[in-house]
């Protein structure tokens, strides 16, 4: 595996950026969907690291490390179907976009209108999944 610059990272970050961009502009109900699903991905996480968690208080009462270990297990699986599935995550397009749009791939905008798109998606997602 070719290890990649930093000037060859910033780029293919600036790209995904790019390419998140058009998805706004030219699919929002494709960009709403991904970002509701995303947003009900990390809330299966968050319920599912609760429940492992804090389930079983008859047998982690005795070990409060097993506790911690079953919740910092489960809860990387909302982040996971979020990459696998390629949902769209408001904490990633905040990664993606700023060094796109510092190389005027796209305008501030866009930028924001994707921000606003997503953040809202991810909330109805969550609301949606509780």
């Amino acid at each position: 595996m070719k290890i990649l610059s930093p000037a060859e990272i910033t780029n293919a970050a600036a790209n995904a950026g790019a390419a998140k961009a058009r998805l706004t502009a030219s699919s929002t109900s494709r960009l709403l969907i991904s970002a509701t699903l995303a947003g009900a991905y990390i809330a299966l996480g968050g319920i599912l690291s609760m429940t492992l968690g804090f389930g079983f208080p008859e047998i982690t009462s005795q070990n409060p490390a097993l506790q911690r270990i079953l919740s910092g297990a489960a809860f990387p699986i909302g982040l996971i179907l979020v990459v696998v599935l390629g949902a769209e995550l408001f904490t990633g397009n905040n990664a993606v976009l700023i060094p796109s749009m510092m190389q005027r791939r796209h305008g501030i905008g866009l930028t924001l209108r994707n921000w606003a798109l997503v953040y809202g998606g991810n909330l109805a997602g969550a609301l949606l999944f509780t």
